[in-house]
């Protein structure tokens, strides 16, 4: 993360299981906005079939003025 791009890949190996999550992100930000595409895998168990996991998400936001005080 640095010059307003992220490019990341994180694993992570479940406590009381043989799973392992793989998720990537990569994106662009600035202090005004974000875009950042996510992707997530899960393989199933292996006795279990059908129960592994893919997931993809997108999101953005920008920033839209200063905050209200109440």
């Amino acid at each position: 993360m640095a010059g307003g791009k992220i490019d990341a890949v994180m694993n992570c190996t479940a406590p009381s299981g043989p799973g392992k999550m793989t998720m990537t992100m990569n994106g662009d930000y600035s202090g005004e906005a974000y875009a950042i595409n996510v992707a997530m895998k899960m393989p199933g168990s292996p006795g279990m079939p059908g129960s592994g996991m893919t997931m993809k998400a997108k999101n953005s936001g920008k920033r839209t003025g200063e905050c209200k005080k109440g």
